[in-house]
């Protein structure tokens, strides 16, 4: 019954974030998946799934709520589309191939970066 409380808790949580913000999801799953014993790719990659399917969702309701700017699509697309795919294949294929430890640190960087960055704007 905790396990089934905890996943529950912590899926809530992740399923809260990514829609309020749009990302950040990951970061309760992450949690979660260490505290389970995952290893460090295992839990990024199977976070990265989770995400995957809770942005759709979110997507297609901000898209029903009308809060996507639909004309910037098409120009979004053309310019950022492409070259985040192809920073997505290549971050993946870095994920087996750099230490846990950097990567964690690296991930902390990252988040307080946003976070602060976030603050001052």
């Amino acid at each position: 019954m905790k396990t089934i409380l905890l996943f529950s808790s912590v899926g809530l949580l992740s399923g809260f974030i990514n829609g309020l913000f749009g990302t950040g999801g990951a970061i309760p799953l992450l949690a979660l998946f260490t505290f389970l014993t995952f290893d460090t790719d295992k839990a990024f990659a199977t976070a990265n799934l989770t995400v995957l399917l809770l942005s759709a969702v979110s997507f297609f309701l901000y898209l029903k709520n009308g809060t996507v700017n639909t004309e910037f699509l098409p120009d979004f697309f053309k310019r950022a589309f492409v070259p985040a795919l192809a920073g997505g294949a290549i971050g993946s294929i870095f994920l087996s191939k750099i230490s846990p430890d950097l990567l964690k640190k690296i991930f902390c960087v990252i988040t307080v970066i946003g976070g602060v960055g976030r603050i001052f704007k």
